[in-house]
């Protein structure tokens, strides 16, 4: 029974020994490593020389994205990458460690500004984070950000319109010959991405650059708006209320609702108007093409409404119809078509050779047609007046406005501008 205890004694005072051995080699290690350190200096051997600092980054989540303000804010993980030439060692000399986490603030380290922020300059990164150093003086800083930038929107395809967000890191105050910027990778994984409700993440890049002064590098983000919200809210109401509105010259006159259909119709044009314009951010450069579509929807509200007032005083006339009127009714109503088509044949110029050998139709043929066309003429009235103009707005109406519906809605989908 003491011989094992014993040899547990022995066991866990060499593992103590071994770990306040190995804290021992960590403490000198680190004395070693500052002992002629000044954090303020360029992790150079030569003043001369360009310290290259590689940068990548992963976007996490798109926490807010207001169209109104313009303010954007995005969760993302950055990593940074340099090497400090005066921070080497051998681990064979330290018992065999062969990477330290540092505190950032002991050390050098790149500092960036957001050029886009909010309110004031923002600055990535926090004096808390720690680095790891390895053996060969590489700098390896790994950290989350916030970030709360501004962005500008363009609203002109609403509600199926892209956001390019640019966000600029700058050097400030190294030059760019102090230190440059590289990618390690211009792209920009979504794999642990967590989705937003409004908007979708389409893609994400990075792009180093140089002004000449300073050294940067910028994030792109490429959003597009989620648009099945706006598609059952806004769109449907808008298009089934379109074609009702050219369809209140289905109701018979006698109703005296037509008129009472058609003023709804065009107040509830102008509600959507106040629901657009409370949803989509006012800007008039550019301007959102769903407020020309209101605006065509209005218009054609109101000239329905014109209409409806013309086919109420062409109702209410009295006395004959005038000729050109009951020739065009008769036209409309293909009344004459059939006539033509009655007759079977047409009457050959006189004289003409290539007609000889032909039948000729009788001549009380060309009568009776004259005579049909006559009481036809004799047969309309203010009433068949009034229906056909009903039918002809019908068609029209409705026509048009499927017609620019569907232009419509095919540019804004496919983000093409209309002129």
């Amino acid at each position: 029974m003491k011989l094992p205890l014993l040899t547990l004694v022995i066991f866990l005072g060499g593992l103590a020994c071994a770990r306040s051995q190995r804290l021992f080699e960590l403490a000198s290690l680190y004395s070693d490593l500052f002992a002629k350190y000044d954090n303020e200096q360029l992790p150079v051997e030569d003043l001369s020389e360009t310290l290259f600092v590689n940068a990548s980054a992963t976007i996490k989540s798109i926490n807010q994205f207001d169209e109104h303000t313009g303010q954007l804010e995005v969760t993302m993980v950055i990593t940074l990458m340099w090497t400090e030439s005066r921070m080497t060692w051998n681990p064979a000399n330290y018992g065999g460690i062969k990477d330290v986490l540092i505190a950032v603030s002991d050390v050098w380290h790149p500092r960036f500004q957001i050029q886009e922020s909010v309110t004031t300059m923002q600055e990535i990164g926090d004096a808390s984070h720690q680095v790891r150093l390895s053996k060969s003086g590489e700098m390896s800083w790994i950290f989350g950000n916030v970030l709360q930038v501004f962005c500008s929107v363009d609203v002109t395809f609403f509600p199926f319109d892209k956001q390019t967000c640019t966000v600029s890191f700058s050097s400030e105050p190294y030059l760019a010959r102090e230190v440059s910027i590289g990618l390690s990778d211009p792209t920009m994984p979504t794999d642990s991405f967590k989705d937003n409700s409004m908007w979708e993440l389409e893609s994400g890049y990075m792009l180093a650059r140089s002004n000449h002064a300073f050294s940067a590098f910028d994030m792109m983000f490429n959003l597009k708006r989620r648009s099945e919200f706006y598609v059952i809210y806004i769109i449907v109401p808008l298009v089934i209320l379109g074609i009702l509105n050219s369809c209140v010259f289905i109701m018979p006159r006698s109703s005296g609702e037509r008129h009472s259909v058609a003023v709804t119709m065009f107040l509830a044009f102008i509600l959507y108007m106040n629901v657009i314009n409370s949803t989509v951010p006012q800007s008039s450069s550019p301007l959102a093409y769903i407020y020309y579509y209101i605006l065509f929807l209005i218009l054609h509200s109101s000239m329905t409404m014109f209409l409806c007032i013309v086919s109420m005083r062409v109702y209410d006339c009295e006395g004959p119809v005038p000729d050109k009127i009951q020739t065009a009714i008769l036209t409309l109503r293909c009344r004459i078509c059939k006539l033509i088509c009655r007759r079977g044949n047409v009457e050959p110029e006189k004289g003409n050779s290539h007609t000889d050998g032909i039948e000729l139709p009788e001549k009380g043929i060309y009568e009776e047609e004259k005579v049909a066309v006559e009481n036809d003429k004799d047969a309309v009235t203010w009433t068949h007046v009034g229906k056909t103009f009903d039918n002809v707005c019908l068609l029209g109406l409705l026509l048009f406005f499927i017609i620019y519906s569907a232009v419509t809605f095919l540019r804004l989908y496919h983000n093409v501008e209309f002129w």
